[in-house]
């Protein structure tokens, strides 16, 4: 949205070397302020040893929700680390109060897992039966995004080409910026169907759903419509595609174990910018444009299939989550149930 804003409003008259440095300085600041604000993970920090950071940020975190916390210290459980197997790579961090007469919010001892135990490799995601089940679907997901999302903001483009001469010496190429700009615009309505519906709908329908409408959308932006007709469908499918990959988004950190999430989110990301590099070689090609819809909506059609195999996660406790073994009952769940993991960690705390 912003890039195709700053290139309608100022293309024409500054070039692209101005459109490149307007649009770095949002990422430039984003990127300096998160280094600076951003907190980390108070979890992660106990699982590495970094006690008192790890207390801070629950200490921060706890005055901006306007909560005072009563004394307490993060402690690691001995009992916990010595019962599992150290050769275990995803042992788990589980939470203990000392005080029965405070809420969550002022737990008094938070209890991790070994800095050793606790670490996981690229392997442990393939390696790990119950893990394997959820990152195969999931990670077809995220190249199957990364592919659809950006090929559909391609094959925008290229709808809206208005002239193109790469041929020539000149090589100029000219877009209508302000229909690819409305167009863009449709990614707020996006993001806010997808928080709207994410929670009564859950994560596994709200992907599927939308990565079928995506489908559609796109299928029938390559049958040769009006510009009128090509711009109301272009947006359902711009804002179909963003409600869906918002859902994976927030989908996948509560489909993995605090011990997996950082390795098994970091593969996802990898996945989808597979898929939004070989993207462009499909779009932008000699291929016509209804052949292109159908490629893009086949994709969208099975990066719903993948999202209907995975566990729905809307409603259940993260913290039992936190537990490798309550993680492997959840990765067992039939596509889009929550009973079973429900079920298993029911009976563990009982």
């Amino acid at each position: 949205l912003f890039v195709s804003g700053i290139a309608w409003a100022s293309l024409s008259t500054y070039g692209w070397r101005v459109l490149a440095i307007l649009t770095a300085i949002p990422v430039t600041l984003t990127s300096i302020f998160s280094v600076i604000y951003l907190p980390e993970s108070p979890r992660w920090l106990l699982l590495k040893g970094r006690k008192e950071e790890a207390e801070k940020i629950v200490i921060a975190a706890a005055a901006v929700n306007g909560v005072t916390m009563a004394p307490f210290s993060l402690v690691q459980d001995e009992k916990l680390h010595n019962e599992r197997p150290h050769s275990d790579p995803a042992a788990d961090m589980s939470m203990h109060s000392t005080d029965s007469e405070t809420d969550v919010m002022t737990r008094n001892s938070v209890s991790a897992a070994s800095d050793k135990a606790a670490e996981m490799s690229y392997w442990d995601l393939l390696r790990v039966k119950e893990i394997r089940r959820v990152s195969l679907p999931l990670w077809a997901v995220w190249g199957l995004f990364g592919f659809t999302y950006y090929g559909i903001i391609l094959f925008v483009g290229r709808l809206y080409t208005t002239s193109s001469d790469d041929n020539s010496a000149s090589k100029t190429c000219s877009f209508d910026y302000s229909s690819i700009f409305i167009n863009a615009s449709s990614e707020m309505a996006g993001v806010t169907v997808s928080a709207l519906v994410i929670d009564r709908l859950g994560r596994v329908r709200t992907q599927t759903y939308f990565y079928l409408a995506a489908a559609v959308a796109v299928a029938i932006m390559g049958m040769g419509l009006p510009d009128d007709a090509i711009l109301v469908v272009s947006i359902i499918g711009r804002m179909s595609v963003m409600a869906a990959s918002n859902a994976t988004w927030v989908s996948t950190p509560e489909l993995y174990s605090t011990e997996a999430r950082t390795m098994g989110h970091a593969v996802c990301v990898a996945c989808s910018k597979l898929g939004a590099f070989t993207s462009p070689f499909v779009v932008i090609s000699s291929l016509n444009e209804f052949a292109l819809g159908i490629i893009l909506g086949i994709m969208n059609v099975l990066a719903a299939l993948a999202a209907f195999r995975l566990p729905e996660t809307a409603g259940t406790d993260l913290k039992k989550r936190s537990s490798f073994e309550n993680a492997a009952s959840a990765f067992l769940l039939m596509p889009g149930t929550t009973s079973s993991f429900d079920q298993a960690t029911s009976s563990q705390s009982n």
